[in-house]
């Protein structure tokens, strides 16, 4: 996560993620990892993505169309391209769930962003 791609390229290798746990992992740019901290699950407001559809919502212009994952599954990794989008959808304050970043991840993401010393929640 928002590390250079010789570094990531590096640190990919060493990576061990199980299909248990999760279902796809990434090497995002600073950019992309702000916009997905910026999102506040169960939330109304610009760059919800509660909606079902493909993950193409509004998200600001400087972001990429679509950003490159890796899909694990018991089979084995597949590299895809998912829309940006995704990875900005919150978690419904009610109804099914969608395909979207993990509340914990954007929580760990909101204390990356605060910095050290200035993550603290009271």
């Amino acid at each position: 996560m928002g590390v250079p791609p010789s570094t990531g390229v590096h640190a990919q290798a060493r990576l061990c993620p199980s299909p248990c746990e999760v279902s796809a992992v990434a090497w995002l740019e600073p950019l992309v990892l702000e916009a997905i901290a910026a999102t506040e699950d169960g939330a109304e407001g610009s760059g919800s993505g509660s909606g079902s559809g493909s993950g193409s919502e509004s998200f600001p212009g400087e972001l990429p169309a679509t950003v490159g994952i890796t899909e694990l599954s018991a089979h084995g990794f597949r590299s895809s391209q998912i829309p940006t989008g995704i990875l900005l959808r919150r978690a419904p304050a009610h109804g099914p769930d969608l395909e979207r970043v993990s509340t914990g991840t954007k929580f760990a993401l909101g204390r990356w962003r605060a910095g050290p010393g200035r993550g603290q929640r009271e």
